[in-house]
């Protein structure tokens, strides 16, 4: 691919970054797998339609939409990373996934065949796109009349435990990092405003937002979580900007421990959540 337009995410998720998700993808989709059939439901996805799932990482969603959609439907998922496609089309060929195809592309410029896709759903994918309005408009394009969009988007403060008591530890220990709270990131449609008017401007109808609860469950105590995301959760990306300490990021990494331990149960966390479930609706 030559397009610069979103490089460095492209950039990112070829790194060692994307390296790490593969190598925690156990845990990873063990923690995401509650919003699998909320996004699903949402979308109305029934048998033999064509799904597009964008920022398809592993494949998780990909492949449960192919359950859904069966033989005589298809689901393409799309991702910038070809390390997590590796992946995903591993896991595809081991299971006999027919009806699912992987796209190394960029959703926000690649070309789709118009009008191809009944349905396009991303489980936390959408939010790292350079030029979100541009992405959507694109995305818009591939769509059939009368198709609609589904996405579930973080949130943050209170209703999101699993980003703030992470971060909270790091700006303890190290101090606050200059950010822009609407750059492609994680957090990026944490503003659902903003989000809704994002996806109006790119011309698709009948935006809303609304609130989705789920219970992210790790396999293992909050000593275990703190150690994954002190690698690669939100703290890691503050520890590496500011050039954390080996005693820092033990500090940090207990604090983090120490905030997640009241979700301790006899079989892993509980950490209570509110996702963001948008959709939307492409012109008739």
């Amino acid at each position: 691919m030559t397009d610069e337009t979103n490089a460095a995410q492209r950039q990112f998720w070829n790194s060692d970054f994307g390296a790490k998700w593969v190598a925690f993808e156990a845990d990873l989709e063990t923690l995401h797998a509650p919003m699998n059939d909320p996004l699903l439901t949402c979308a109305a996805i029934e048998l033999g339609m064509n799904v597009l799932d964008v920022g398809c990482g592993s494949g998780a969603v990909t492949r449960r939409a192919a359950e859904w959609v069966g033989v005589d439907g298809s689901v393409t998922g799309v991702d910038i990373s070809e390390v997590l496609l590796d992946k995903a089309r591993a896991t595809a060929a081991g299971e006999g996934s027919a009806s699912v195809d992987y796209l190394h592309a960029d959703a926000q410029t690649y070309a789709f065949a118009p009008a191809s896709f009944d349905r396009v759903v991303s489980r936390m994918g959408v939010m790292f796109f350079a030029d979100p309005t541009a992405a959507f408009t694109n995305l818009l394009r591939a769509v059939r009349p009368g198709g609609y969009l589904s996405a579930v988007v973080w949130r943050r403060g209170e209703a999101n435990p699993w980003f703030r008591i992470p971060t909270e530890a790091a700006i303890r220990h190290l101090g606050p990092i200059d950010s822009d709270p609407d750059a492609p990131g994680p957090l990026a449609f944490a503003n659902t405003d903003r989000a809704l008017a994002i996806l109006m401007a790119a011309g698709w109808m009948d935006a809303s937002a609304s609130p989705l609860e789920v219970i992210l469950e790790t396999r293992g105590p909050a000593t275990e979580a703190a150690a994954s995301i002190g690698s690669m959760g939100p703290a890691a990306r503050i520890m590496d900007l500011k050039g954390a300490t080996k005693t820092q990021l033990t500090a940090i990494k207990a604090d983090i421990a120490a905030g997640f331990r009241r979700f301790e149960t006899e079989h892993g966390l509980r950490v209570p959540v509110t996702m963001t479930l948008l959709s939307a609706r492409a012109p008739v």
